[in-house]
């Protein structure tokens, strides 16, 4: 058995010694974790108890805590109910498991150990929170700042929406409008530090920060290659939210390149043909990207495999046309392997009008090209002296 913490001990050592009551009692709570309320709450006296129908958290309501809009949990009844059932407290007839129950309780065994305590725990409700509700003050500000804005009293709409910020600094309509401000004005850097601040209030909204985007590419000027880093900064925070944004993916390798990251370039695209294999779009980029950084034996196989599947599954190939052809073909001499090259050239231009299965002698044929003359071709003339003329 533990004593209580007011008990007094008295021990047999002491003998006839006279116990001499402390002047004051020391909290037994740390009061660093209530340093916000030591200027509200004065120390409590040792005999100073609690009414047993006071709720003991009332006092944290009262100063902000245990609100329902900041509680995390969902609540569960089975959860709730198998609690009940483990937790009762011992009854007087059970005096020789008592102390046991209450140690138990001491190491954390209680009602609310680990059950509901932390974020993530059983019965607790993940993600984010829901976004909190703007106060009373700021509708009304937001509202004036917009009305002053359409009427063109631009210094007053400033004014106010700043003020509306200074209350409510997480709402991004604020930072949109003021924003919206400062373009009116024709200041667009102010502008787009207003829309910076807001995005970072939206982080997973997408359109926001293509937004941002948007202005910061428009603003550049002269100043474009200073620009581009943060515009690499807000395409990766949409590829972050939305991994299958292809398009802003193939945006992202793009200022890559213009900054003169080839090879993250390179990666960029790569990566999107794992995700969109055969993707002749990337294949474009990629033929560039790896003729830059004279690796065209990487581009030439990357192709030949997509030239493959484009012959063996003609009715999923998208937007190739006969310019792919002659990238195909300009490979093949970047790398001196000529004869290959127009071999290739040949084999892929007869599937790609559709004649795979044409004649075999064209493919030993090297005398000339007259297998693509338009007119009077052999292949031509052969078919024309086929033809009955009898009876015309």
């Amino acid at each position: 058995m533990y004593p209580d913490i007011d008990e007094s001990i008295h021990y047999p050592w002491q003998e006839e010694q006279q116990i001499i009551p402390e002047e004051f009692s020391t909290s037994v709570i740390d009061p660093r974790l209530y340093q916000g309320l030591a200027s509200q709450n004065e120390e409590l006296a040792v005999d100073q108890v609690q009414p047993d129908d006071e709720d003991p958290t009332a006092h944290l309501e009262s100063n902000g805590f245990l609100t329902d809009e900041d509680s995390d949990f969902e609540y569960n009844e089975e959860d709730a109910s198998d609690s009940n059932e483990s937790d009762e407290y011992p009854t007087e007839d059970d005096s020789e498991d008592s102390g046991a129950a209450r140690r138990r309780r001491r190491r954390g065994g209680g009602r609310f150990s680990g059950r509901y305590g932390a974020r993530g725990g059983k019965g607790i409700k993940r993600g984010p929170r829901k976004p909190m509700e703007p106060s009373p003050e700021f509708k009304i500000l937001h509202s004036d700042a917009t009305s002053a804005f359409i009427d063109g009293d631009y210094g007053r709409a400033i004014e106010l929406v700043m003020r509306a910020i200074q209350i409510n600094p997480e709402m991004f309509p604020a930072h949109s409008l003021l924003s919206e401000i400062f373009l009116a004005q024709g200041e667009k850097d102010k502008a787009l530090a207003a829309l910076w601040n807001g995005a970072h209030t939206r982080p997973k909204d997408t359109k926001v920060w293509l937004q941002v985007a948007r202005l910061i590419l428009g603003r550049a000027g002269i100043d474009r290659e200073n620009a581009l880093p943060d515009v690499v900064y807000c395409y990766s925070r949409i590829i972050e939210i939305d991994h299958k944004n292809f398009n802003i993916r193939f945006q992202r390798a793009a200022v890559y390149r213009e900054l003169g990251y080839t090879g993250r370039a390179a990666g960029e695209y790569e990566r999107i043909l794992k995700e969109k294999p055969h993707s002749v779009r990337a294949l474009r980029h990629l033929a560039e990207i790896y003729i830059d950084l004279n690796d065209v034996e990487r581009a030439l196989e990357i192709w030949s495999e997509s030239i493959a599947y484009y012959r063996d599954h003609p009715d999923k190939v998208r937007g190739f046309s006969w310019s792919d052809v002659n990238i195909y073909a300009e490979l093949f001499g970047y790398v001196n392997k000529h004869a290959e090259g127009l071999a290739e050239t040949k084999t892929l231009s007869r599937w790609f009008l559709g004649r795979k299965n044409d004649d075999p002698m064209w493919e030993k044929f090297e005398d000339d090209d007259r297998e693509w003359d338009s007119e009077h071709s052999p292949v031509e003339s052969r078919l024309v002296a086929l033809i009955p003329t009898s009876g015309l």
